[in-house]
């Protein structure tokens, strides 16, 4: 990859932290051990709900106004809160890369680009006007696990 491009992706990723929104959150018991989930207050006008199947050892903590995903004492991924204008943006920014895509996983828009092992993740909500920015750590397949684990909804 040129390095104009990785120039572009890591500016654009201290974009996309500068352009996060301020929220605020709380986690929810559920009654299935194997669902975590956290409810997520964006500037007390949104809420988001992320769920996390753990059942294959990863884990949903809250951080600050955001969530990280675990397994063990490793963090494989970190969710920030992002506007829509911050994922077209992405998109725009992106779709010609090499190493972008688009997937549709749990009926949600996902799009992503990566270097070597850092994935990066922009969800689309369906009906919300906040998404989810993912970043993981530990390659493609690790990324892949999380998003299928992961389901996100807008709260009523």
């Amino acid at each position: 990859m040129s390095v104009w491009r990785l120039c572009l992706i890591a500016i654009l990723s201290c974009a996309l932290a500068l352009f996060g929104l301020t929220a605020c959150g709380q986690e929810d018991d559920t009654e299935d051990s194997s669902l975590e989930t956290l409810t997520l207050n964006i500037q007390c006008n949104e809420s988001l709900i992320v769920t996390l199947d753990s059942s294959s050892g990863l884990n949903l903590l809250q951080q600050g106004v955001n969530f990280i995903v675990t397994r063990g004492d490793d963090t494989v991924a970190r969710g920030t809160l992002q506007s829509e204008a911050t994922f077209e943006e992405f998109k725009t920014n992106f779709q010609d890369s090499e190493t972008y895509e688009e997937q549709t996983i749990n009926n949600y828009q996902v799009c992503v680009v990566h270097e070597d092992d850092i994935y990066e993740a922009l969800i689309s909500v369906p009906d919300a006007s906040t998404h989810i920015r993912l970043v993981g750590y530990n390659g493609s397949d690790t990324m892949q696990e999380v998003l299928k684990a992961l389901q996100i909804t807008k709260a009523s």
